[in-house]
């Protein structure tokens, strides 16, 4: 017999023999036990004081006995106890719930009893199936208890199982029982609909004290509920999720899984709830506030970790970084339905691309990630965020794991970046107009916002006075300290840019601003401009006539160009470069091959170890030169005219560029 198989009887009283067979034994305990298969049928009974004679019984065996016979009709326990040769697969809410179910089992039958939690290395589907045959084959009960039966229990006790139940979560009327069983008083009839929802096992009967009430014991189960629905937010408010419309279709997703997290509850069946989701953007895009945002949304528990700070917790070696992980997830479990969030996911190193050096150690750990992420009951939705979705391992992003991929950016109107400086002032400014304001910063993350409104109102604090909207636009349009002609020529260089774009038919073209922002002095903003995939060469040779034009403008209107257009990796030259060169080694779309050599984000790499592509892209690049200078002489005037509104107003939409090259300019509100 396997070593977690044990024939576990009832202790007999001194009037039953000290000898007797097994299945003699067997059918003693099912006679003992079939005479009270029902805990307490009358909760007034319960409520009797103790001088009464009911006899108190500990924490643990009173609610792992409340929650098995609530959720096994007494139709089922008798058959349970009454057969013989039966195999029989019990599921428990998670791993805290197996050692003490399965030691309230032994009070109530005698079994070949396997009780897994997958905490030891037997604990394995491949462990114990001798065993297993040679019980049934002798007429006995065989009883297996796990939270994941399919991958800790052996496989044939599975294969011929003739009952499997279910240990549902304990509801709030399984706890009531729990707490008549184990303590002194009357538990009140109006308890919480809620009470113990999101708790584990350890948790609930830490709160079931010896020598105290019930009304005590509600009071601790509401504080430790409280503690586990974790938001995280240091004292900020999260948006509401119908509000956050800046989110795109990772918000409308999030709605719908908002209903469908509803009704489960309602049905307590979270087999339909889809897995998870990766939240991929830039620092500062609002992705892990998405994730709380969803969890309180959907009125369930919160559990986050950094996968960076998960690993560097740990000793270092491999077994303390799979158990820390297996930790994480297993608390997930516990507090289902809930949202497990992991931070920096590109911290899990990518098996194709990873070192030989590293793959023997980092292989064990990512596998075993994989499995746990494919692993996690229904009911906890996984939520992961990272700034490099490039650096993902792919079989991350598969059906059953990570199934949706969101690129979360910043908001992508001036209409929902007011939105978030709205969130963010909690009232203030109500009767103030921050469109402008939005339409110069367009393109700003939810994070510099709220550092905007820090500022402004650290600033008027300290004046001794409210903020006021003169405050905020000081914050976030300071005064430009660029020359006269610094700032013309930033003006010439955007408004050809957004010129050129509508003159090629670029239709992503939203705005242009001369507002600096870090190292830059203007901007353009065009949505999709770094997707190639899907675009042809005449498309992209229009999106890097348009990277070209600002550079073109400053050589045909202003004389000679700056090195502003270069420079830096993000730098109009840069982008421009990458394009073409993608057009010859990624996409095999020039130069007559179709070899795929790397990645748009690798090109500068691959030129670097090949003379004759950097050869081809620089010809080609001068050839768009040429025909963007040509370009800008053709709509030199209308450059012209948008710079100098850009000068007066700093930022204009595309439909008052429109209107300017259209020869009936605007009259825009100065955000001044």
């Amino acid at each position: 017999m396997d070593d977690d198989a044990k024939i576990v009887p009832l202790k007999p009283d001194s009037k039953e023999p000290t000898e007797r067979s097994f299945k003699a034994m067997n059918e003693w305990a099912r006679n003992a036990v079939l005479q009270d298969v029902t805990l307490v049928d009358d909760p007034s009974d319960a409520e009797k004081p103790a001088a009464s004679g009911r006899v108190l019984v500990d924490a643990a065996p009173a609610l792992a006995r409340a929650a098995f016979e609530a959720s096994i009709p007494p139709s089922v326990r008798r058959r349970m106890l009454q057969s013989d040769g039966i195999a029989i697969v019990v599921t428990v809410p998670s791993a805290a719930w197996v050692r003490p179910l399965a030691k309230y089992l032994e009070e109530i039958t005698i079994a070949s009893r396997y009780a897994r939690n997958g905490s030891e290395k037997r604990d394995h589907p491949a462990e114990g199936n001798e065993a297993v045959a040679n019980s049934l084959a002798d007429g006995e009960i065989v009883l297996g208890i796990s939270q994941d039966p399919s991958r800790f229990l052996p496989s044939l006790l599975l294969a011929s199982a003739d009952l499997n139940v279910t240990v549902k979560r304990p509801d709030t009327a399984v706890i009531a029982r729990a707490m008549r069983l184990c303590l002194r008083g009357r538990v009140p009839p109006d308890l919480p609909a809620d009470l113990g929802a999101g708790m584990d096992f350890p948790e609930l009967i830490a709160a079931f004290r010896k020598n105290t009430k019930p009304v005590e014991a509600i009071r601790r189960l509401q504080a430790f509920q409280a503690a586990a629905h974790v938001d995280d937010d240091d004292g900020e408010p999260l948006p509401k999720l119908a509000d956050a419309i800046f989110y795109g279709p990772a918000r409308d997703w999030a709605l719908d899984l908002a209903v469908d997290i509803s009704e489960a509850k309602q049905s307590g069946n979270f087999e339909s709830l889809p897995r998870g989701a990766l939240f991929a953007g830039g620092t500062g895009t609002g992705k892990s506030v998405l994730a709380k945002v969803i969890a309180r949304s959907c009125g369930i528990p919160f559990v986050s970790a950094s996968l960076g700070d998960l690993f560097a917790n740990g000793d270092g070696y491999l077994g303390g970084v799979v158990k820390a992980s297996r930790a994480l997830f297993a608390r997930a479990a516990a507090l289902r339905p809930c949202v497990l969030f992991i931070d920096e996911l590109d911290a899990l190193p990518n098996r194709a691309t990873m070192e030989a050096r590293a793959r023997e150690w980092w292989t064990t750990v990512v596998n075993d990630f994989l499995i746990l992420v494919a692993n996690a009951p229904k009911g906890v939705i996984i939520l992961a965020a990272t700034n490099h979705v490039e650096h993902i391992d792919e079989a991350l992003l598969r059906p059953g794991r990570l199934e949706r991929v969101f690129q979360i950016r910043s908001p992508a109107s001036a209409e929902a970046l007011e939105s978030v400086f709205r969130f963010h002032l909690q009232g203030a400014l109500a009767g103030d107009d921050l469109l402008p304001l939005a339409r110069i910063v367009l393109g700003a993350t939810p994070a510099t916002v709220m550092d905007y409104i820090r500022t402004a109102r650290r600033q008027a604090k300290t004046e001794g006075r409210a903020m006021v909207l003169q405050d905020l636009a000081h914050v976030v349009c300071p005064p430009d300290t660029r020359t006269p002609v610094e700032r013309r020529r930033t003006a010439i260089h955007e408004a050809a840019h957004i010129v050129i774009a509508l003159a090629v038919g670029i239709a992503s073209v939203r705005s242009v601003s001369i507002q600096p922002k870090g190292n830059t002095e203007g901007r353009v903003a065009i949505d999709g401009i770094g997707d190639l995939v899907l675009e042809g060469r005449e498309q992209i040779e229009a999106i890097v006539t348009v990277l070209l034009a600002g550079r073109a403008a400053e050589i045909v209107i202003s004389g000679s160009p700056t090195g502003g257009a270069g420079g830096d990796p993000n730098s109009d030259l840069a982008h421009a470069t990458r394009f073409v060169a993608s057009m010859y080694a990624s996409l095999g779309l020039a130069g007559g091959g179709a070899t795929f050599r790397g990645t748009m984000h690798e090109m500068s790499q691959v030129m670097a170890f090949d003379p004759e592509l950097r050869h081809q892209v620089e010809s080609h690049l001068r050839s768009l030169t040429a025909k963007t200078e040509f370009l800008v002489r053709q709509h030199q005037s209308d450059i012209i005219r948008v710079a100098d509104l850009l000068l007066e107003k700093r930022y204009l939409s595309t439909d008052e560029v429109r209107a300017v090259m259209a020869g009936t300019p605007r009259s825009i509100a100065n955000p001044q």
